[in-house]
């Protein structure tokens, strides 16, 4: 596996996959091992409590480790809901893993994998987004 920053955006390169982090909008791009485009995730998914809605207000910068046998890409997001939002991709060979670790007051309601509310960026407006 590899972790290469092409331009300004972040990707992994693996056995059954690669992995490109846009640079400029809150989407990765999942192609297969022929480079052909498979996804494109919005990774701010939504966690919502029941007693509100939970929107990415505001995004931190990609942050990777490596171990051997996997490389991990995590990024923390500002939230109106929760205290803490981490969002992690755990690429190993074969697959990849998408994690969302969320911490703060309140009972789960329902989770939007890869779909969510995001009011971050004047140029992409505020609402829900999903992936494609």
């Amino acid at each position: 596996m590899l972790l290469k920053k092409v331009h300004t955006a972040m990707q992994v390169s693996a056995e059954a996959y690669t992995l490109r982090f846009a640079p400029d909008k809150p989407y990765v791009y999942v192609d297969d091992r022929d480079h052909h485009r498979i996804a494109e995730l919005f990774f701010l998914s939504s966690v919502h409590p029941l007693n509100g809605r939970d929107d990415t207000l505001r995004i931190g910068a990609w942050e990777a480790s490596e171990t051997p046998g996997e490389i991990v890409l995590s990024i923390t997001v500002e939230s109106s809901a929760w205290s803490k939002k981490i969002i992690r991709f755990r690429c190993q060979p074969q697959r990849f893993v998408y994690e969302i670790e969320v911490e703060g007051q309140g009972q789960l309601c329902d989770v939007h994998y890869f779909g969510g509310y995001y009011s971050g960026h004047v140029r992409w407006g505020s609402g829900f987004f999903y992936s494609g």
